[in-house]
């Protein structure tokens, strides 16, 4: 049985079907999804920069998965 899931988004169009994906895996098995938003790095001269998100991206990345988890 899979108790926990942990299902990252960057709000993509791949990681919307994590989302969906891992919705499906907590409803069959009956586990706790966890949803959490990660940064998409982005290249730089020298190596990879990560962009950081300001607050409400985060809050809206985080109610877009919120709802499609949970239609």
């Amino acid at each position: 049985m899979t108790a926990k899931i942990l299902c990252p988004t960057d709000g993509s169009d791949h990681a919307t079907v994590g989302v969906l994906q891992a919705a499906e895996v907590a409803k069959a098995t009956g586990g706790h999804l966890t949803i959490c938003v990660v940064n998409i790095a982005h290249g730089g001269a020298r190596g990879p920069t990560i962009s950081h998100w300001k607050a409400e991206d985060v809050q809206k990345l985080m109610a877009d998965a919120d709802a499609l988890a949970k239609s």
